[in-house]
């Protein structure tokens, strides 16, 4: 299981939950209720989680958003530095947008957002 199936979670925990469930209650006709009320449970106690996954994944791209923006600007900062002319390929390697230019302006571009991003899915996993 990857990094990315334990933020955001799969599908096997509700089949391992439902084969628990029919593993527990045999397949009387009087017992299909409580099959189906337990399984009603087990999707409505799971459904918080789904939630927090949604925050989790908006904030990331959120953030990604924001990054890419600030690495973006900074290799057209450069470029123009280097005497960069609009129609020309930029004279900037593929690593500085990310390496060089960073001020207190753009961190702060890129930490807010991800501060904000934080602060509302900390909030989801309290409610």
């Amino acid at each position: 299981m990857g990094i990315l199936s334990s933020l955001f979670g799969t599908g096997d925990i509700i089949e391992k939950g439902m084969d628990l469930i029919d593993k527990k209650f045999p397949s009387d006709i009087d017992k299909i209720e409580a099959k189906t009320k337990a399984k009603t449970d087990l999707l409505t106690s799971y459904a918080p989680f789904k939630v927090a996954q949604r925050l989790l994944a908006g904030g990331v791209v959120a953030c990604a958003v924001f990054l890419g923006r600030e690495i973006a600007q900074h290799e057209y900062r450069l470029a123009l530095k280097r005497g960069w002319v609009y129609g020309r390929p930029k004279p900037v390697r593929w690593y500085e947008g990310t390496t060089t230019g960073w001020t207190v302006d753009s961190v702060l571009d890129v930490v807010a957002p991800a501060a904000a991003c934080l602060a509302v899915y900390s909030a989801g996993l309290v409610i």
